[in-house]
């Protein structure tokens, strides 16, 4: 919406000044002696499309069949809720104590015998949002501690049938904390298993015994689980809810215009693409749109508003809905929070879910270019190239003629200033509040015609060329009238320059 209303308004600018930068005069070497020269007529013709390719305005403006137009207004929350915030487990540590009654306390053998010890322990993984069956592990490291009683323990096999690497080889763990292997790195390995969120040790320990005072060979065991989180899973999910926020300014003109607009007919669609492989819910409760001198509105109504989003793989529609409201033409603030609910009814489903998987919500404000302007109020500057013109001491006179054919529905008054950037002054008043562009409200078109005349000699040899500028201060409005902007209204203009001279000037194009 900013880039075309802006474009309209360029439009008067470009007809005016592109084509002073393109007199040739390199046919005339020099004059002397009183007269005018009438330098090459300019002109051109575009409908608003050919004016947006010009000026390279964005895609974000729609045409429908008949060349009616509108604007795109998104608002995205991407990643309201991601894959990476569910696939974690819990630290774990856990602190077991094993006990192998003793078949000959006190016993002393004639030699020493190898034997070899086996118990399994069970590892409940804790998770507040799945419950996995599968999954691959993205990171996490076991580290495990064992002391015992007995003296020579030559051996520690750790192993589990639940776990496989990337080759698909069950996991297979020597500890041996003398060469620092207490622990392992879980990352890409998967495990798989009937029991949720479980897995199964089997502690194999290899020990060289002779003397045998103890009533019971005790071991103890310590496991330590980090930063386990996972890559993808197949499993259950949890019910789980998050609140967000979208709190943004967005621009609707640039920062150089000012004004009001009253819009009508916008089309509010929220959509949501979500790729958990389960229901999602959204609990609207605010989308408000505010800014400086306009009555705050709710995009949608009523409020609070409950919409569902299916599983999908792109952006489906939950909710759509017409409205009218007044935007600041240079900022508007937005404010959408909601609160989402994943499985909301607590569904037990298996499903597949990876940290890529996630849920976003999309705000898309279709706005139509149907308005009505009580002023809008844009100021810019052009540059210009007087350096063309030598010898500018003998010009007594410069005229600029522009004719102005419109069938645009919008007045376009402005004023005019020369200026010198270098010193950063006002050099001269061209125009004062003239009608540049008169609106066609019936399709009909308008003619206007606007004359710059500069005739103080003083002010054109000091002061225009030394200006590099011109500021164009412009105000738009439709008096009252709701007008819709459509791709076949055109601007058509035509541009007469006059020079006035005594003496002998030289002229030369670049």
């Amino acid at each position: 919406m900013r880039h075309i209303r802006l474009l309209l308004l360029l439009v008067a600018v470009a007809s005016c000044f592109g084509a002073c930068n393109k007199f040739d005069l390199s046919h005339v070497q020099a004059v002397h002696t009183e007269g005018e020269m009438l330098l090459p007529v300019s002109n051109g013709s575009y409908t608003i499309v050919d004016l947006m390719q010009r000026f390279q305005m964005d895609s974000l403006i729609d045409y429908d069949q008949s060349g009616n137009m509108s604007y795109n207004l998104l608002f995205d929350q991407m990643g309201l809720l991601k894959g990476s915030e569910l696939l974690k487990f819990n630290d774990l540590e856990i602190n077991e104590h094993f006990e192998v009654p003793n078949p000959l306390p006190g016993v002393v053998l004639p030699f020493p015998v190898d034997t070899m010890f086996q118990y399994t322990q069970t590892v409940q993984l804790e998770s507040e949002y799945v419950s996995v069956r599968s999954a691959t592990m993205k990171s996490g490291r076991f580290e495990f501690g064992v002391s015992s009683n007995v003296p020579d323990i030559r051996q520690i096999v750790i192993s589990s049938s639940d776990i496989k690497d990337e080759e698909g080889n069950a996991f297979s763990f020597v500890f041996d904390p003398e060469s620092g292997q207490s622990g392992i790195d879980l990352s890409g390995v998967r495990f798989e298993t009937a029991e949720e969120n479980t897995l199964h040790f089997n502690y194999a320990v290899r020990a060289k015994v002779q003397e045998l005072p103890m009533e019971g060979f005790v071991f103890d065991i310590d496991l330590k689980g980090k930063d386990l989180a996972v890559q993808d899973m197949s499993g259950f999910v949890n019910t789980y809810s998050i609140r967000s926020t979208l709190d943004t300014v967005f621009s609707v003109f640039p920062d150089n215009m000012s004004g009001m607009l009253d819009l009508e007919n916008i089309l509010v669609t929220l959509s949501a693409r979500n790729t958990f492989g389960l229901e999602a819910r959204f609990f609207v409760d605010s989308a408000l749109i505010s800014g400086n001198d306009i009555e705050p509105f709710q995009l949608v109504s009523p409020l609070p508003l409950e919409v569902s989003a299916t599983s999908s793989p792109i952006f489906i529609q939950m909710f759509q809905q017409y409205l009218n409201g007044t935007l600041n033409a240079h900022a508007g603030h937005a404010h959408i929070s909601t609160d989402l609910v994943l499985n909301p009814n607590g569904t037990h489903e298996l499903v597949e879910v990876s940290e890529a998987s996630s849920i976003d919500l999309r705000v898309h404000a279709n706005v139509p270019f149907q308005f009505n302007i009580d002023e809008i109020h844009y100021i810019d500057t052009v540059n210009m190239r007087l350096s063309q013109l030598q010898s500018p001491e003998w010009i007594k006179k410069l005229t600029l003629e522009l004719t102005f054919v419109s069938t645009i529905p919008f007045n376009l008054n402005g004023r005019f200033m020369m200026y010198d950037s270098e010193h950063d002054v006002v050099t001269y008043n061209l125009l004062d509040n003239a009608t540049l562009i008169a609106s066609s409200y019936d399709g009909t078109p308008t003619t206007t015609q606007v004359t710059i005349e500069i005739t103080d000699e003083t002010m054109i040899q000091e002061n225009v060329f030394n200006s590099d500028r011109i500021i164009l201060d412009f105000v738009l409005g439709t008096e009252s009238h709701d007008v819709v902007l459509n791709a076949n209204q055109n601007l058509n203009f035509t541009l007469k320059a006059k020079v006035d001279y005594e003496g002998d000037i030289n002229l030369k194009s670049n």
